[in-house]
């Protein structure tokens, strides 16, 4: 028998997609909490971990617009520069395209 045992549907395709489906008789109880019990751990290693790089990765910059006056705006570090003339926009009604960012 297959560990594909059941099949759900799918929207978007026009053919059902196999869903795995864990077979708890083929593993012994032990192995199986030392499975859940290392999944469990690495999830909580997983979210503490990009919690706190988060906070780590974000800086404010501040853009001066002259006639206008400036404001400053909660960016991350990798963010396009197309995203951040997008961001800018909602604070200064100037379009992207006219945009000239100068560092």
């Amino acid at each position: 028998s297959s560990d594909l045992s059941r099949v759900a549907s799918c929207p978007t395709a026009d053919f059902p997609l196999p869903v795995p489906t864990l077979d708890r008789q083929r593993l012994s109880s032990s192995a199986f909490v030392a499975m859940a019990a290392t999944l469990v751990a690495s999830m909580a290693e997983l979210s503490l971990k990009e919690s706190v790089a988060a906070e780590e990765e974000t800086m404010m910059v501040q853009f001066k617009i002259a006639g206008v006056g400036s404001f400053e705006l909660e960016l991350e570090k990798g963010t396009a520069v197309r995203d951040v003339k997008k961001l800018a926009k909602e604070e200064c009604n100037i379009e992207p395209e006219h945009m000239r960012l100068i560092y």
